[in-house]
């Protein structure tokens, strides 16, 4: 950009300025009089890459000065990227250190401490075995059972959520009957919803295909139907179905259970942000479920979102590809 700051309708350095805050990349080269050099200086300061007296400008003299302007803007346009990069690369890393020190959080409290008390049973039983009746022994080896499950559980979503931020995770996608996956889901979980006398509701066509990874699929509607039955009262009902939109299938996981704080939504799906909340049967967690199944969505080329009103429910959607 070559300005004369002396032109007519010009306020001289106030144009350079509004040009330079709306263009700072462009680089601009002031023309100015013999009397008006303290100007010109005024506007390098300010941005300008090079200024040019009038009259005493030839050929080479301009394309000179316009090469070194274009050149010097190049380089402080080249800086200013590389600052931008290091800001976001000092941002991810923070983001990584956080997800660090959440996932070491969760080895060191909300696996340790689950192990103590299945620790603490076994050693009960070990030493009064011979006093404790029948039902005192089946409600230990109940206690036990839930305790091993659960312990199981959070394993199988620590492993696959390491496997996955590392790029580990085999991606096989296939076609599958959502039906059918619903069912075997609910199977799993059959004892859990009839110990709080919850209704599994399977609300999909049969014969719908979608298409995604078995075990990706598998894990996610594990999680988010686990955390239904976990947050919804006695007497309730979790409902599972799909519908299609443009090339996709939603799938919604819907309880009626306490619902979400408006607060916390934003926050489900990221670890660093993620803390432990009570089920209404005092079921525990970790909150690692659903960042892993957000992460597991994406990587089937879908999206996840939730809806939740206290104490009315909660509906978690995500997408996945149609099959054929």
């Amino acid at each position: 950009m070559l300005l004369d700051l002396g032109l007519p309708e010009s306020q001289g350095l106030d144009t350079f300025k509004t040009f330079f805050t709306q263009f700072p990349y462009i680089p601009v080269i002031v023309l100015t009089g013999n009397e008006d050099k303290s100007l010109a200086l005024k506007a390098v300061r300010e941005g300008a890459q090079d200024y040019l007296v009038k009259g005493e400008v030839h050929s080479s003299l301009l394309a000179r000065s316009i090469f070194y302007a274009v050149e010097r803007g190049r380089l402080q346009h080249e800086k200013m990227l590389n600052q931008e990069k290091l800001k976001k690369y000092s941002e991810e890393l923070e983001v990584l250190n956080a997800t660090k020190d959440k996932f070491f959080s969760i080895l060191a409290h909300d696996l340790k401490s689950p192990f103590n008390a299945f620790i603490g049973i076994t050693d009960i039983l070990a030493e009064d075995i011979d006093i404790l009746d029948r039902e005192q022994i089946k409600s230990f080896v109940l206690d036990i059972s839930r305790s091993a499950h659960n312990q199981f559980k959070l394993l199988e979503n620590l492993l696959a959520w390491a496997q996955m931020q590392r790029g580990l995770m085999k991606f096989a996608p296939v076609e599958i009957k959502i039906n059918t996956i619903i069912n075997e889901v609910f199977q799993l979980y059959l004892d859990n919803a009839m110990e709080k006398e919850l209704r599994l509701i399977n609300e999909t066509p049969p014969g719908r295909t979608i298409t995604a990874d078995h075990n990706m699929l598998y894990l996610l509607l594990r999680n988010l139907v686990y955390n239904a039955i976990k947050f919804t009262r006695p007497g309730g009902e979790i409902r599972v179905g799909e519908k299609a939109t443009s090339g996709f299938s939603e799938i919604y996981v819907a309880d009626n259970g306490v619902g979400i704080d408006p607060a916390a939504l934003s926050k489900l799906f990221r670890i660093e942000s993620q803390n432990t909340t009570l089920g209404t049967a005092h079921e525990k967690g970790t909150g690692l479920g659903l960042v892993l199944c957000k992460d597991m969505v994406e990587k089937n080329n879908g999206t996840i979102r939730v809806t939740s009103e206290l104490g009315v429910g909660t509906t978690f959607y995500f997408t996945i590809p149609q099959g054929g």
